[in-house]
């Protein structure tokens, strides 16, 4: 299935010419011509950042001065993957996500035009009293434990299953209002609010706002306090609807099924009945939210044959979802065996075993004495943690955001090496959040400041802060990597006015 060796993580490429029409890629014992019809990405660009290629991982190409990325499929093959190869200013599905590029900003970097929540806001939600969050694509959440980064995951999660779900279900999942509010409060019947500004949603749409304020009753039972959703259109209109706690919303909106307005019962909320498509944009990307903790003690054990096929938070039946990806796009299932081979030595593919109506892991590694199959209880905690952030980045379609905890858990640096290539590929179709604790994990070459935020708890509460003017002038300057500044306990938050 693959020929090349695996082990190393920095592979020998290089840019051998460059002329008016392409350049040549030299891949150890290939050269691959690249079109500037193809990828017009190169065409203007300096000379000098042309020649200037890594490969961080196998068959993935990495121009840094231009922040451009290129596996090796693209190169080979640049009609079957457009979007991929050229610069592209319309949104359009990839990977059945929707994704675009725009080229310019500053240092001429690409940028992706993936839709965006770039602003969230959150009061009294847990160890948040009342916090507001900047984000990039990537972000990365950098703090110690018990400072709240999950409790950020966890509100993300808290919207994505308000839209599928009622708020008495999403809340008895977290064992009730009064475990969820935050403890400063002055009873449990104070509110919760998320306040979200949303981008890049579609061509149509600016950008759009949506506030949701939750309360809990004296008779244990949850109320709407307001919900609003603005939609600002690419034309400059503007799309409003307002719910009140009377239940009354005020707009002027369609609702799914050509129903006229539906009774709002107080755990119900009015933008999940909405089929209005000035809306449906803002559902749509609620809805699609994933988040993700892997653990390695779930994906061992076997499941169910048939059932849900996207993957669960935890991991638990990715074995269910890659034997879909076997089948149904294999491609994608021989680029995770890929990657996952050149993370963990001596390993060749990774497959899925049917029996009695249940599907378990099976990996294929090679040994001195040929090729030996082994279970999920045979493999490490690292091995299958990589796994499921794997499964999780490519699986389709692909989710409008994922959120991975702690991807540097039970995994070596190498390895990790290889899981933050792919989290970093992802941003092409979805938007990417990371927690993290590890210098280990900062270390990667393309993490700039703006895509880090650092989360303190001080005095009772959550605080999430951009970097220090010191620190991104380090950075910038190239003086010293997020990793190297976080060893040194140098990695410090912007002061706040």
């Amino acid at each position: 299935m693959r020929s090349q060796p695996r082990g190393a993580t920095t592979l020998a490429v290089e840019v051998t010419n460059v002329s008016r029409h392409g350049l040549w890629l030299l891949c150890r014992d290939r050269e691959l011509f690249m079109s500037f019809k193809d990828f017009p990405l190169f065409k203007d660009a300096p000379v000098a950042s042309l020649f200037h290629v890594e490969e961080p991982s196998p068959n993935r190409f990495h121009w840094p001065d231009l922040d451009v990325d290129l596996g090796l499929r693209t190169i080979e093959d640049p009609q079957r993957f457009p979007l991929v190869a050229n610069s592209v200013k319309q949104p359009t599905e990839v990977r059945e996500g929707r994704a675009g590029y725009d080229v310019g900003g500053e240092e001429g970097r690409m940028a992706m035009s993936v839709p965006m929540l770039k602003h969230l806001r959150l009061d009294n939600y847990r160890s948040f009293r009342s916090e507001s969050v900047d984000l990039d694509n990537p972000t990365f959440l950098v703090g110690q434990n018990g400072t709240g980064k999950s409790n950020f995951v966890d509100a993300i999660s808290f919207l994505a299953e308000a839209m599928a779900s009622s708020l008495s279900a999403v809340f008895h999942r977290r064992s009730g209002f009064e475990r969820v509010v935050h403890r400063g409060g002055k009873s449990r019947f104070s509110t919760i609010g998320f306040h979200l500004t949303l981008q890049n949603l579609n061509d149509h749409t600016r950008q759009a706002i949506y506030e949701l304020i939750l309360r809990g009753r004296r008779d244990y039972r949850l109320e709407v306090v307001q919900e609003r959703c603005i939609v600002e259109g690419a034309d400059g209109s503007e799309t409003t609807f307002n719910r009140q706690a009377s239940r009354r919303i005020e707009g002027d909106i369609r609702w799914r099924g050509d129903i006229s307005a539906p009774k709002l019962t107080s755990s119900t909320l009015a933008l999940a009945l909405i089929g209005d498509s000035r809306f449906e944009p803002v559902f749509e990307f609620l809805a699609n939210m994933r988040t993700y903790c892997i653990d390695p003690l779930r994906l061992r054990s076997d499941h169910e044959q048939y059932g849900n096929m996207e993957l669960n938070e935890d991991g638990s039946n990715a074995a269910r979802v890659l034997r879909r990806m076997e089948r149904k796009s294999p491609e994608d299932w021989e680029e995770i065996c890929d990657l996952l081979a050149s993370a963990v030595p001596g390993l060749d593919s990774v497959h899925t075993r049917g029996r009695d109506g249940e599907l378990t892991l099976e990996f294929l590694l090679n040994l001195h004495t040929g090729k030996a199959r082994f279970n999920a209880l045979d493999v490490s905690d690292g091995t299958l943690r990589a796994l499921g952030v794997l499964v999780a980045a490519y699986q389709r379609p692909a989710p409008s955001l994922i959120a991975i905890e702690e991807p540097e858990a039970s995994m070596h640096p190498g390895a990790l090496g290889v899981i933050l290539d792919v989290l970093h590929d992802a941003k092409r179709t979805s938007q990417v959040v990371v927690t993290t604790h590890s210098p280990d994990v900062l270390d990667a070459k393309w993490i700039k400041d703006r895509h880090l935020r650092l989360v303190s708890w001080d005095e009772g509460t959550t605080r999430v802060d951009a970097m220090a003017p010191s620190v991104k002038q380090a950075m910038a300057e190239q003086l010293f990597g997020a990793g190297e500044l976080l060893r040194s306990n140098a990695l410090q938050r912007a002061e706040r006015a």
